[in-house]
């Protein structure tokens, strides 16, 4: 419960107001420079995708540690109480 308190959360909600602070952010802007008429290799079209996947890890991570703690504070609280 404390590990998700203060090492996981924090974490996921530094890396998601980082990542969403600007327009120039390491999320915002590839998403929003987004070009569909590039020339060249595939190289960039990773950027989009990673770009989308570190948002959407950031999201899910967070959800998964809001659960371990109310997991967590539930059996604290269960055991508490018999």
């Amino acid at each position: 419960m404390v590990g998700s308190a203060v090492l996981g959360v924090p974490l996921t909600l530094i890396v998601i107001f980082l990542g969403l602070n600007g327009k120039a952010s390491i999320i915002n802007g590839p998403v929003v420079a987004f070009e569909v008429t590039q020339q060249g290799s595939n190289g960039l079209y990773l950027l989009y995708l990673m770009a989308v996947y570190l948002a959407v890890f950031a999201v899910t991570m967070l959800i998964q540690f809001t659960s371990y703690f109310m997991e967590s504070s539930h059996k604290i609280l269960k055991g508490v109480k018999n």
